[in-house]
């Protein structure tokens, strides 16, 4: 589908309303047209299969963001053309909601999983917001397991960027790890070398976790600083 083509098909998909809820939900310089995620993701099968839309295609508008990070994460390539988009996409994004859309679709083969964790490293210790957010996010949607448990725990103790998005991010990472790996992540808690607001928003996502014991709960809410 050309670009004039899917434009018009997003306008057509358009709702004022939710174009105005979107502006307040997402902090971002894009531009919304405001189409509901459920159309959003019908449209994306008309482009997802489709790797010059993710190699080519030029965005104008923040739905057309989302349906590239799609497209970057599904269509038919080899593991370094994707990392490179990965890489070209991320350093452009601004907003929680571009960097995590794209986290969530990403799959790997399990053999490609380490080099993935050293591509994702080097988001982590970046100082801008979306990029650290990129880094920390990856870590709960694909690296929550025994293999990774201890090499994400300590990268989730050091959070070079102090941004709020980067910060959050760090937050609900812990918070995940703390549904699947308590006794291990209670420990990162403990040695409190995390800051004051990155410490507290993980100890608030626990707590807010339907997958956590109202005993587990109240045992991190005696770790808030």
């Amino acid at each position: 589908m050309d670009k004039k083509n899917l434009q018009r098909l997003l306008r057509e998909s358009s709702d004022e309303k939710y174009r105005t809820f979107c502006e307040k939900m997402i902090p971002s310089s894009r531009k919304f047209l405001g189409v509901r995620t459920p159309v959003l993701r019908k449209i994306s099968k008309l482009v997802c299969a489709d790797a010059g839309f993710a190699q080519n295609y030029k965005c104008d508008y923040f739905e057309e963001y989302i349906l590239k990070a799609s497209t970057i994460a599904s269509a038919s390539m080899g593991f370094d053309e994707r990392m490179e988009l990965v890489s070209k996409f991320v350093s452009e994004t601004d907003s929680w909601a571009e960097c995590d859309t794209l986290c969530a679709a990403l799959e790997f083969e399990e053999p490609e999983r380490k080099k993935v964790w050293n591509f994702s490293a080097k988001f982590r210790n970046s100082a801008r917001e979306f990029e650290s957010r990129f880094g920390y996010v990856m870590l709960l949607f694909h690296f929550t397991n025994e293999r990774f448990l201890i090499r994400s725990l300590s990268a989730l103790s050091k959070l070079p960027c102090k941004k709020y998005y980067a910060q959050m991010g760090a937050a609900w990472a812990i918070a995940e790890f703390y549904a699947k790996f308590p006794l291990e992540t209670v420990e990162l808690l403990r040695k409190n070398s995390l800051d004051k607001f990155t410490h507290n928003k993980a100890v608030q996502k626990i707590r807010e976790s339907f997958r956590i014991s109202e005993a587990d709960k109240e045992l991190v809410k005696t770790l808030k600083k």
